[in-house]
């Protein structure tokens, strides 16, 4: 599995890091590659000949930065590190260059950093929310206050939609992990019954790996953010999944139901990605 995970050498990306880093741990089949995206701009008093030899002494510099950034984190979650490939790439809109960097070389996941700030779009940052929306690979965004342990519990909010897909998507992701998968399903009072049919029969496909199906009658006074988050402060999963249509914004089809203002997702736990097809 190859693993993107991309920094701007803050405390908000290094979240991003030691989340794959820990990853890479449980998954030995990961394959870590290290990303930082860069513009160098052109002093107004350099010439042609002067700028590009900045430039070259510069893309030494971040390439440096990169490696110790990383080292040291590896350092402070008292880790060895293992075989990783260090990239910069220089373009002025970031997001869009870890996208075509992605897409390009592809990578099975990207990892990136949100911002933790209260409101959705302030939580993941505008950054996160493009690549989300843009990108064909699935990402995990982690919060800036994740705190580095084992992923040994996923859950999966699902609208029983493409079932059979997503969860395989799932459970191949979990499997390799060692991680248990719950999928949480709002639903409809009147569809209640029928939903937990379907989830008996979906339990039995997978005999050999633990499934837990939890359909939760949807509070309807509340928007359907309201209900995730509450659930995810009760259960404490290491990871939420979730999957979005590219079709429609990403906030708009499972993050925000009527009113959106004021809505915010105030989860500390990272969030995984996937497009539906």
């Amino acid at each position: 599995m190859k693993v993107l995970a991309t920094t701007d050498f803050s405390d908000n990306s290094a979240s991003a890091l030691e989340f794959a880093i820990q990853m890479a741990e449980q998954n030995p089949d990961v394959e870590l590659t290290f990303f930082h995206s860069y513009h160098i701009l052109q002093p107004s008093s350099f010439s042609e000949a002067q700028f590009e030899a900045y430039q070259k002494d510069r893309k030494v510099e971040i390439q440096q930065q990169l490696e110790a950034f990383i080292a040291n984190i590896y350092a402070r979650l008292d880790v060895s590190p293992k075989k990783a490939t260090y990239v910069i790439k220089e373009s002025v809109v970031a997001d869009s260059n870890v996208v075509n960097y992605a897409e390009i070389c592809s990578f099975d996941l990207v990892c990136i950093g949100t911002r933790g700030a209260g409101r959705l779009e302030k939580m993941l940052g505008t950054n996160t929310i493009n690549i989300i929306n843009k990108c064909e690979v699935p990402i995990i965004a982690v919060p800036v206050d994740y705190v580095y342990k084992p992923i040994d519990k996923l859950l999966y909010a699902s609208d029983f939609f493409d079932l059979d897909i997503e969860l395989k998507k799932v459970v191949d992701f979990a499997r390799p992990l060692n991680a248990k998968v719950e999928v949480l399903h709002f639903s409809f009072p009147s569809e209640t019954a029928e939903r937990n049919a379907e989830a008996k029969e979906k339990e039995s496909d997978y005999p050999d790996f633990p499934i837990q199906f939890n359909v939760v009658n949807n509070n309807a006074l509340k928007p359907l953010v309201s209900n995730l988050e509450n659930y995810v402060e009760l259960t404490h999963p290491s990871l939420l999944i979730m999957f979005t249509n590219p079709h429609k914004s990403f906030i708009e089809k499972l993050l925000f139901s009527g009113n959106t203002e004021g809505i915010v997702l105030r989860t500390k736990i990272p969030l995984l990605v996937y497009r539906k097809k």
